[in-house]
């Protein structure tokens, strides 16, 4: 044994694995729905603000948004840690109240180009997958 296992290392032949086991809990793909996929969502429902006619309609819209994502906060499981899905949805949540309030608000409604609303809210989408 020891001297196949020795011929096996000076020929090169011998690989070595790794393998990695997850153990969930619960329903996954449940949780990665209701907290990621549909905060997620939320967040591209911004594209169409530049398309609303007045500022005042604008951030509300916006701020029903921001609430929807603050309720996703309260009916998430209970952690001790500030965990992923509670980042990727704090990030959201601010994300959209900087548009409303920075770039619309600056610019105004009619100013702002939904393409780049589009643009902006992948780079967000992406930086929260990250």
């Amino acid at each position: 044994n020891e001297h196949y296992l020795t011929q096996k290392l000076n020929d090169n032949k011998l690989y070595t694995r790794t393998y990695t086991t997850f153990f969930f809990q619960g329903y996954w793909k449940e949780n990665l729905f209701k907290y990621i996929i549909l905060s997620t969502l939320l967040l591209h429902c911004t594209y169409f603000v530049p398309r609303i006619d007045t500022l005042y309609d604008a951030v509300n819209t916006v701020i029903v948004l921001v609430l929807t994502e603050v309720a996703l906060l309260f009916v998430l499981p209970h952690s001790d840690d500030f965990t992923t899905t509670e980042s990727v949805i704090v990030l959201q949540a601010v994300y959209m109240l900087a548009l409303v309030f920075v770039v619309v608000g600056a610019l105004g409604v009619e100013n702002v180009d939904p393409n780049h609303v589009l643009i902006a809210n992948c780079v967000v989408t992406i930086a929260s997958a990250c």
